[in-house]
């Protein structure tokens, strides 16, 4: 039987990010930004919380920001993930002791390798749902909080928010949804600003919506110490696009000119291996695309150890922008009549790296993956689209695994960043937006284009015009 005593949280060796706090008995790993709290800050507030869940997640939901947090007292056992766990907490269970820590790789001795989750890495670069490529490991989900006081026998598992695209949609007219995505993307950006206090935010900008959308709305609040930069090879599009945004703005621009050789000879270096053995989390392939960007801004004195880095991924993504059209035409609730549909429409567009391994065994063993994730949230058993569904099953997997694991090239560098496309209100608000209002970010699109941010989304062209 579980207790107290035979949870063992694994302090001396931290993940990427993470930074250890103690206080008498209690101690906190902590990493990331909850607004308007610093880490010791959220101590004191878990050390005075009464041990009982609904109170824990009472207290967690007003937090905002991006976070990591494990805390242990004498009475209770927290644990937090942040709505898109961009600070994974990982556990394992063996020889009668529950191990967690925030990095994955103490807690990889001994272990069997997970056929099924090695062939998704494989052929997409993520694992599915809570597994890592070892049986015995597992992560917490996005928006979770693990739970054990003194009296429980057993810990507990409880979502204080889960990405939800099924949700009530709005009944409002698209005038006044318009209004509410102004509000929401301006509250967003305004948390941007109160984190950044006055220090420098540094936006790596592209010809892009997502990251223009950032550094338009930061000229609209009166933001001034604001640097933007783009990277490639001299005169590339992105660039040439994001230097005419810059100079609209006010802004400062930097190039980094980034071409094979520059490339190669960075790969001669240490920096390379140590992050992809600092970030290795067995959930997802390392993201290496900023490392040398941000390693030479560092070394130019361009970006400093205070500097705020805030990109714009992904508002693609929750904005409408993945939603596949083959569902689309269907756009029915998931049931076992059409559930190969919506498998067979995110194997075709998520799983396909390794075009030799992509064989029908293989995919089937993907399969049986995802529907165990469905199966996690009653996929088949309610009123929830395959649309939905698929947006779910991308923002667990891809966007929370891989596509935000490019943050960890800012913790290797013990860089603070934002990512306002993934405040909670933000994803909140697009859970309810209807289809018809997303698909293919009309919406977003419209509401950019009208308000006009800066003066930069008319006569400037963008990704459309490449």
């Amino acid at each position: 039987m579980e207790t107290a005593a035979n949870i063992d949280i694994i302090f001396d060796t931290p993940g990427l990010g993470w930074h250890l706090i103690s206080k008498g008995s209690a101690k906190l790993l902590f990493a990331g930004t909850v607004l308007g709290i610093d880490g010791h800050g959220v101590l004191r507030l878990l050390q005075s919380a009464h041990p009982n869940l609904e109170v824990i997640i009472a207290l967690v939901q007003k937090f905002k920001g991006h976070f990591g947090i494990i805390y242990q007292d004498e009475r209770k056992i927290v644990a937090l993930t942040d709505c898109i766990a961009s600070y994974p907490v990982f556990y394992r269970s063996f020889d009668h002791v529950f191990k967690m820590a925030t990095s994955a790789i103490p807690l990889g001795i001994d272990c069997t390798i997970d056929k099924s989750q090695a062939k998704a890495i494989m052929l997409s670069g993520y694992t599915v749902g809570r597994g890592t490529v070892f049986q015995e490991i597992s992560s917490l989900g996005h928006g979770e909080v693990f739970f054990k006081n003194e009296d429980q026998k057993n810990h507990i598992i409880s979502n204080y928010y889960k990405y939800s695209p099924w949700r009530e949609p709005y009944q409002l007219d698209r005038d006044h949804l318009k209004k509410k995505l102004v509000d929401v993307t301006m509250r967003s950006i305004k948390r941007v600003v109160e984190q950044a206090s006055n220090r420098q935010i540094a936006v790596p900008l592209s010809a892009g919506r997502d990251s223009r959308l950032v550094v338009s709305a930061l000229k609209y609040l009166g933001a001034t110490n604001v640097t933007c930069y783009s990277y490639g090879p001299r005169g590339n599009f992105e660039g040439e696009v994001a230097k005419k945004i810059s100079e609209k703005l006010g802004f400062d621009w930097v190039f980094v000119e980034v071409t094979p050789k520059i490339q190669q000879n960075f790969w001669k270096t240490q920096k390379p291996e140590e992050f992809a053995s600092r970030s290795n989390d067995f959930m997802a392939a390392p993201v290496f695309h900023d490392l040398f960007v941000t390693d030479s801004l560092l070394k130019k004195r361009v970006i400093f150890e205070d500097t705020l880095i805030v990109n714009g991924n992904s508002g693609d993504f929750i904005t409408g922008n993945h939603i596949p059209m083959d569902l689309v035409a269907v756009n029915s609730s998931c049931s076992e009549n059409n559930v190969d549909d919506l498998l067979n429409s995110m194997l075709q567009k998520h799983y396909s790296m390794w075009v030799s391994l992509r064989n029908d065994k293989n995919l089937c063993s993907i399969k049986r993956l995802l529907m165990s994730q469905l199966e996690t949230i009653g996929g088949m058993d309610g009123d929830k689209s395959l649309v939905a569904l698929h947006e779910y099953l991308e923002m667990t997997n891809r966007q929370t695994k891989w596509v935000i694991k490019r943050q960890k090239i800012y913790d290797f560098f013990s860089l603070s960043w934002a990512l306002p496309m993934w405040d909670v209100d933000f994803m909140s608000f697009w859970e309810r937006v209807p289809l018809q209002h997303k698909l293919q970010q009309n919406l977003f699109v419209e509401m950019l284009q009208e308000q006009n941010w800066g003066g930069v989304w008319r006569g400037i062209p963008g990704n459309e015009a490449r």
